[in-house]
């Protein structure tokens, strides 16, 4: 990725706008796991958004190894999510699973980055197709959380409606991964 381009300045406000939301709901009054969440998707944000800049979260594999924890984290909560400890996460099973494989994408970004652990391969047909296809997946799953938070019937007691915040801030985070994956090509 590299610096002073529009398309810097729009993944690093994207991901910033998106992890200041989840650092505030980490501040907030709620069970620990949630806050855990919120404040690993605010880490990511940052992260993210600092790599066109060059910021690092740390020497080496570290970034690597703390969002590769982070992705089993939310496994072990997919799979676990009946446990009372779990409850507020509001996550469940899809739940759990879009945000282990949001942090998976996060690894993968952070080792394909110039200077990551591919050592800059990443300009090879392959990479470039998956991170196409990366980015379209994830601007409709943007699109799909907008979709989610806008058009649900409010005056339908039956309809399961994501919160306008929250899917605001799924969307921001989902656009902001694709256009790091974007930045790769």
């Amino acid at each position: 990725m590299t610096t002073a381009t529009p398309l810097a300045a729009a993944l690093a406000a994207t991901l910033l706008v998106a992890a200041a939301w989840s650092l505030g709901r980490a501040l907030a009054q709620g069970p620990w796991v949630a806050r855990t969440n919120h404040l690993l998707a605010a880490l990511m944000g940052v992260v993210l958004a600092g790599l066109p800049l060059g910021w690092t979260l740390g020497p080496g594999l570290l970034p690597l190894g703390v969002f590769t924890a982070a992705a089993l984290w939310f496994v072990l909560q997919a799979m676990l999510h009946r446990q009372p400890w779990l409850a507020g996460t509001g996550l469940g099973v899809a739940g759990g699973v879009y945000r282990a494989a949001m942090m998976a994408a996060t690894v993968w970004i952070l080792a394909a980055a110039p200077g990551g652990a591919s050592g800059g391969s990443v300009h090879e047909l392959g990479a470039i197709l998956t991170h196409l296809a990366g980015s379209i997946v994830l601007a409709f799953a943007g699109v799909g959380w907008l979709l989610a938070a806008f058009s649900a019937s409010r005056g339908d007691a039956n309809a399961a409606g994501v919160p306008r915040s929250r899917g605001v801030h799924e969307a921001l985070m989902a656009v902001g991964l694709a256009l790091s994956l974007f930045a790769l090509v």
